[in-house]
């Protein structure tokens, strides 16, 4: 049994879908799969993991990110802004502590002179949540 399952890599049955329902469109590539393994815990069901299964999975396909390489605005974004939603949801008592986490990536990426990184945080912390806005530039 697991706490966290890999989105990339999921099965589940048709009686695992009507009961805990399917994953929550509010997020978009991040902490979609983390929601509904709690909304499954919560419902009795278990997480958990097939080790003799293969999965092929090309890193950053979907983000566009490669490994070397910072995250696009469009990306911190969302990832950003799925944490402060997931947090809300499940952990409103830990909703600060997520808040700070931000902060101090925020603080890393001015140090590190990535002040595009920086301000997109920034915008998610003060409320900012359209991360569409982002995807016309990336083209």
């Amino acid at each position: 049994e697991i706490d966290c399952p890999y989105g990339a890599s999921m099965f589940v049955s048709k009686n695992f879908i009507s009961e805990v329902g399917e994953m929550c469109e509010d997020y978009f590539l991040f902490y979609e799969e983390l929601d509904w393994a709690i909304r499954a815990k919560q419902k009795g069901k278990s997480v958990g993991v097939c080790l003799n299964s293969m999965v092929f999975h090309k890193q950053g396909r979907s983000t566009g990110k490669k490994m070397d390489k910072q995250a696009s605005p469009f990306i911190s974004c969302l990832h950003s802004r799925n944490l402060l939603f997931f947090y809300r949801k499940f952990f409103p008592s830990l909703y600060q502590i997520a808040l700070l986490r931000l902060f101090a990536k925020a603080m890393r990426s001015f140090a590190k002179g990535n002040t595009a990184d920086f301000k997109i945080i920034m915008k998610v912390i003060a409320g900012f949540k359209n991360c569409s806005v982002y995807i016309q530039n990336e083209k």
